[in-house]
């Protein structure tokens, strides 16, 4: 069965996110995975830490976790079976060994977690988790509740698309949620459209019968311009592919990255080519 990771600090903006995450699962028939990594206190770099103090720790977010599982248990009436999971440990490390034990679906973070914390080192790690792990990634702002997916949005650079595009994952997301397609080119200077054409045109090709739509859009700020574009065609999720170069490794780099997971306008889903 597919399994929806949550990753949570137990911020408010994380536990939003794990209730996006079970409506999600209720409409992929999925089931929800709710998990804690516990930091390894910065003490004990310097000074060892008794190992009960780990097992107090541990106990603490397995407390957290199973009232956190009981009220998503009641949010959706018993439909979605809900389990958790806590670790003591690096949140990216841990995610990724249980992410090999599962059939991934899609690992859900809160836009911004608490930060430092005493148990997980948690909004620094999201940039992390979305740029090393090769599962999709969701990324919920604050206060988004799932309303289904009916308009999928796909920034795309449109620089060598058949090699980079991992369009097998975009059909699959678009075939699940029976999604029209909206694919966002944006540049920050005004362009002869002439020379990206014919990687248009593949794309175009490559997901053909689902009809996409292509935006050529100019802005000076790119990530404005893809918010933009998005928010006026009413998407419900936008995907996004990290790539070494191009416009959406720079729109996920340095302050410009830190924007638009603490501070972005609607669910944000990375994808990796496969």
């Amino acid at each position: 069965m597919k399994t929806i990771i949550v990753a949570t600090d137990f911020s408010p903006i994380s536990i939003n996110a794990a209730y996006y995450a079970v409506e999600l699962a209720a409409a992929v028939q999925a089931e929800v995975l709710l998990m804690n990594a516990v930091a390894v206190p910065l003490v004990a770099v310097e000074a060892p830490v008794p190992a009960e103090t780990f097992e107090t720790m541990l106990e603490d977010a397995d407390g957290d976790l199973k009232q956190l599982q009981e009220k998503l248990l009641i949010f959706s009436n018993n439909t979605v079976n809900i389990y958790y999971h806590s670790v003591l440990g690096m949140l990216v490390n841990d995610l990724n060994e249980l992410s090999q034990e599962l059939n991934v679906f899609a690992i859900v973070m809160g836009s911004q977690g608490a930060g430092v914390t005493d148990r997980v080192l948690f909004g620094s790690n999201t940039l992390n988790v979305m740029r090393s792990l090769p599962y999709p990634v969701i990324i919920v702002p604050k206060h988004a509740r799932f309303k289904g997916i009916n308009k999928i949005g796909l920034a795309c650079d449109l620089k060598d698309v058949n090699d980079t595009l991992p369009v097998e994952h975009i059909t699959d997301m678009l075939t699940i949620f029976n999604s029209s397609l909206h694919i966002f080119y944006v540049s920050d200077t005004e362009e002869d459209n002439a020379s990206i054409l014919p990687e248009s045109i593949s794309l175009q090709n490559n997901l053909m019968k689902f009809h996409p739509k292509i935006h050529f859009l100019t802005n000076e700020n790119i990530k404005n311009g893809i918010f933009e574009a998005a928010e006026t065609e009413n998407i419900d999720l936008l995907m996004i592919v990290p790539k070494e170069h191009g416009l959406i490794y720079s729109v996920f780099h340095k302050s410009i990255s830190k924007d638009i997971i603490t501070h972005p306008r609607m669910p944000i889903m990375t994808i990796h080519s496969r």
